[in-house]
């Protein structure tokens, strides 16, 4: 049965990259299939990427009741696949960085700070809960080691692409390691709630830390920010246990 999908892509691009993660098994059991992104044509087993992917596992078995976004099925078993909006990386780079964290043929490849946020994307895009929980655990193993605006780079990416409380919960301390000054010039990059969040962090650090009257004073050096920070963060700040 021949499946089409609706998809931005109007034409088939000339093809200039052939990468091959086929085992000489799939090539004799008929379990492969073509994914076209962009410029690169993808050879990979379906099994395996179904196995990996609820989104693939739904394009192969052409279960219509499952929304397929961003593919078109060129002919038996060849789709195109628009893989994400941002053209950094190349989005035939993007897919190659989640294909090799999501199948372990020819092998499993480690998440890494440079292809951390783009499998965390497509760990959703593409309905991938093995890479995610590797993106998670990642971040919980590496984050104390960072400095804390790269925690907070790595935060907003949890934030943005709705990871769990846990991997959140691990970015808190860090990232409130960080100065006030500090950031208050990076304001662009903290919502209310993720100040209060922040603050109420360094409270409970403090608070184990010094005595009252220097966590009075330390309040104190806050007053500053009182007239910029909605009630939200007023009433971390106020309802502090002294």
């Amino acid at each position: 049965m021949h499946v089409c999908y609706r998809s931005p892509i109007k034409r088939l691009p000339q093809i200039l990259h052939t990468l091959d993660y086929l085992s000489p098994q799939c090539q004799n059991e008929g379990c492969s299939a073509a994914l076209i992104i962009q410029d690169t044509k993808f050879l990979v087993c379906k099994h395996q990427l179904s196995h990996a992917s609820d989104y693939f596992r739904a394009l192969f078995l052409a279960n219509k009741s499952v929304p397929i976004s961003g593919a078109y099925q060129n002919s038996y078993n060849e789709f195109a696949i628009v893989v994400s909006s941002f053209s950094h990386p190349p989005p035939a780079t993007q897919f190659k960085w989640f294909l090799e964290s999501a199948i372990q043929a020819p092998i499993l490849s480690d998440i890494t700070d440079d292809t951390l946020e783009t499998c965390m994307r497509l760990s959703k895009r593409f309905r991938a809960k093995g890479v995610e929980m590797r993106c998670a655990r990642y971040i919980q193993d590496n984050v104390s080691k960072k400095a804390p605006m790269v925690a907070l780079c790595w935060l907003n990416w949890v934030l943005k692409h709705k990871f769990d409380q846990a991997t959140h919960d691990a970015c808190l301390p860090c990232v409130a390691s960080a100065s006030l000054r500090c950031l208050e010039e990076h304001r662009n990059m903290v919502t209310e709630k993720l100040l209060a969040d922040l603050l109420a962090a360094k409270l409970r650090t403090l608070y184990d830390q010094v005595n009252k009257l220097e966590l009075l004073t330390y309040l104190f050096s806050w007053s500053f920010l009182l007239p910029f920070l909605s009630s939200t963060v007023k009433q971390v700040l106020l309802c502090a246990k002294l």
